[in-house]
């Protein structure tokens, strides 16, 4: 017997207010911000073209990001895919 898979209610948090410019939201689901982070990055061409894993900072990220780069994850005005998540959950809040 095939049972009916429940979907979860998602969290929705407060983002961030330098960070609304780029996810277009005062409030959103986490896995909804990451995917307005990843189509901001794609919009404005931020994907190294022969390392695909790496994303390089346009002005606009840089002063969102380099504000509070405590964790050392941003090097040479680059971050890498398995960073994105963390940086991005920083600058959401809990409601």
């Amino acid at each position: 017997m095939i049972e009916k898979i429940k979907h979860r209610k998602q969290k929705i948090y407060k983002v961030n207010v330098p960070f609304i410019a780029l996810v277009g939201q005062e409030e959103a689901s986490f896995p909804l911000t990451i995917q307005k982070f990843y189509n901001y990055l794609k919009e404005h061409n931020c994907q190294d073209s022969i390392d695909k894993r790496k994303y390089h900072l346009n002005s606009e990220l840089k002063s969102l990001f380099h504000q509070n780069n405590s964790t050392g994850n941003i090097v040479n005005d680059t971050i890498y895919v398995k960073d994105i998540m963390g940086l991005v959950f920083r600058h959401i809040l809990i409601k």
